[in-house]
């Protein structure tokens, strides 16, 4: 069974190695580049399999109330078994807990459609990545809960 939460303090090392083994090295960028100055801010959450990591996400502060999510890696081994999903519904319940209204990330094409079935929806236009890569700018409203809105809710 996958489980899905926060990395051990262990687990980063194995979890930056996935990283790069999907999102960088492809691409032949040196190990180091698969993290960044976010990496302490950052929220992150793992999909573990008998004590491997199989997949990863982050969520950031973009601003005030804009999140960033952004290093989503499932292990091609594990991909359409909903663990990119399940990644990503822990960070956007991360996100309303923190009161963020929405989130944003950019992907690269071949990604784009799982995000949009997920409720993403263009933010921007297509743009160059430092690598080359042609990523899209995606946005998704964060739904909170009545309730939640009224525990968290600070006056102006």
């Amino acid at each position: 069974m996958i489980e899905i939460r926060p990395p051990t303090p262990s687990e980063f090392t194995q979890m930056y190695d996935l990283r790069w083994q999907i999102l960088r090295k492809p691409f032949g960028l040196p190990r180091g580049s698969e993290q960044d100055d976010k990496e302490d801010e950052g929220c992150h959450c793992v999909a573990v399999d008998q004590h491997k990591i199989v997949g990863c996400a982050r969520l950031t502060r973009h601003s005030a109330n804009v999140g960033k999510i952004n290093c989503v890696v499932v292990h091609p081994h594990y991909r359409k078994k909903g663990i990119g999903r399940k990644l990503l519904s822990q960070l956007h319940q991360q996100a309303k807990k923190i009161g963020l209204t929405s989130v944003i990330l950019d992907t690269r094409r071949s990604a784009e459609g799982f995000y949009r079935k997920l409720g993403y929806t263009a933010a921007g236009d297509y743009f160059k990545y430092h690598f080359n890569a042609t990523k899209s700018l995606l946005n998704k409203p964060m739904k909170l809960d009545i309730d939640y809105l009224e525990i968290t809710a600070t006056p102006k």
